[in-house]
């Protein structure tokens, strides 16, 4: 049965796997194909708020296999396959009945969201693994003290803050966990040193990545808002998104009462539950773990929000794996209830994730269909497009298009006249809020004829107006 649920779990990761790349995937492609080594690090990555790890994985990666989009998401559908192995292993550490613990790997390999990222070129399922092999070996630390594993700890924590900067949040959870477990302070203390030193290293990139990503919130307040928000639909949207993944549910009032009772049942209710045991001084010191991984990084994130833009819930997707274990370890105490309760939980999880893998409206942004209509309905005419948005743009494109690229308004004045313009609109609310573009097409002469949508990548098609006796 464990290898049928690890081979569901790879089913289910593959369909879909060639989707069209988005915005911030091909970046990744990108920098990953145009810059050395060393310059992806030093150059590249002060304007991306990530730790290098997935950088310099990316960039071995397409360096040895091509960039090909199924190619570059392998990556991802590996950390996703071994994160539903890791999160067996985890419970069989937490010394629970083996179905129970196949039960939690089952519930991660059908996840939706867990499927979404699994397809996906960015560091957030690299960061979902790591997490849970540092919380792994902190279990295993834990039982067998020695320098052994601590050295391999100190290797998991290593790979765990250089994948993501959230998973900083899970540190100080786990540091309170070799506490409690009374492991030796020195022992404890030659970690923190290997970690501090680690970071030390790299604080002069660092301090870059901070001092412009703070640039970029003021320069952008729209952009502050796309990436992470302190609202309180941001905080909602964690546990719904956990549940139902990347889909919507027509009409809006009806995904609202499924998100609201799925909500209750799986995360109020255990929640709740988990409450009282505290209360009543029944929730052993490893229960408490997994609810302080579920609880506290997401708490932090959404305060540190209120000045720094970081909470979104696909960045502590990392999380989802103890939630899940959470949800086993709670339900479980209302015997047959509970157990109905889970069964219900794994068939809501396909079909939500077979809503997405096999209707192409919940895909990514499809720029490659974009891209397509773009070159079969254009005859001579100029694409305009935001230079801070049009790296998925050339990935498909490959130079079959004149392009004229903006990075504000102003530039229009460096754009070739032509009858027609082609311009792509994706990223318009957030680099041009005050639609000064359009507004230089309109004094330019040129009238909106026809629009176009490829799941959010806009086009539009503006013609030049020609007076009567001017031809």
């Amino acid at each position: 049965m464990e290898l049928g649920i690890y081979l569901l779990a790879l089913l289910l990761r593959l369909p879909g796997i060639n989707q069209s790349l988005w915005l911030d995937e091909a970046v990744q492609v990108w920098a990953s194909r145009n810059f050395s080594f060393w310059g992806l690090i030093w150059h590249y990555m002060p304007g991306d708020f990530n730790p290098p790890l997935y950088h310099s994985l990316m960039w071995a990666w397409i360096h040895l296999f091509g960039s090909q989009e199924w190619i570059v998401r392998l990556p991802s559908l590996v950390f996703g396959v071994a994160s539903v192995w890791l999160a067996v292993k985890i419970a069989r550490e937490l010394n629970w009945p083996e179905k129970r613990a196949l039960l939690a790997g089952l519930l991660l390999a059908v996840a939706p969201l867990h499927i979404y990222y699994s397809q996906e070129n960015r560091m957030y399922m690299l960061a979902a693994f790591a997490v849970e092999l540092a919380v792994w070996r902190t279990l295993v630390l834990a039982k067998r003290q020695n320098w052994r594993n601590i050295l391999w700890l100190s290797l998991a924590l290593l790979i765990m803050v250089f994948s993501h900067f959230l998973t900083l949040f899970a540190l100080p959870v786990l540091a309170w966990f070799l506490w409690k477990k009374k492991v030796e302070p020195i022992k404890l203390l030659a970690v923190a040193i290997i970690l501090a030193g680690a970071y030390l290293a790299y604080s002069p990139l660092l301090w870059r990545q901070l001092k412009m990503g703070l640039g970029w919130q003021q320069a952008f307040p729209v952009w502050r808002q796309t990436v992470g928000s302190f609202t309180l639909k941001a905080a909602f949207l964690l546990p719904v998104k956990f549940l139902l993944g990347r889909i919507a549910i027509s009409p809006r009032w009806l995904y609202g009462m499924v998100a609201i009772l799925l909500a209750a049942a799986y995360w109020l209710l255990p929640l709740t539950m988990l409450a009282f045991d505290l209360l009543k001084k029944k929730a052993k010191i490893n229960e408490q773990l997994i609810a302080a991984l579920v609880i506290i990084p997401p708490l932090a994130g959404f305060a540190i929000s209120r000045w720094v833009s970081v909470f979104s819930y696909f960045r502590f997707l990392y999380i989802l794996p103890f939630w899940y274990l959470l949800v086993v370890m709670e339900l479980k105490q209302l015997g047959r209830l509970g157990n109905l309760a889970t069964t219900i939980l794994v068939v809501a999880s396909m079909v939500f994730s077979g809503i997405y893998l096999f209707n192409p409206k919940f895909h990514r942004e499809d720029w490659r269909g974009m891209v397509n209509w773009l070159c079969q309905n254009n005859n001579g005419g100029l694409v305009v497009i935001l230079n801070q948005i049009d790296k998925p743009f050339d990935y498909y494109d490959k130079g079959r298009s004149q392009v004229c690229r903006l990075s504000r308004a102003a530039d229009w004045q460096r754009c070739p006249p032509r009858r027609e313009v082609f311009l792509v609109s994706y990223g318009l609310p957030i680099f041009d809020s005050q639609d000064k573009i359009r507004g230089k097409l309109l004094q330019a002469g040129y009238r909106l004829k026809q629009g176009r949508s490829f799941r959010k990548v806009g086009v539009e098609k503006w013609e030049e107006i020609i007076m009567k006796g001017t031809e």
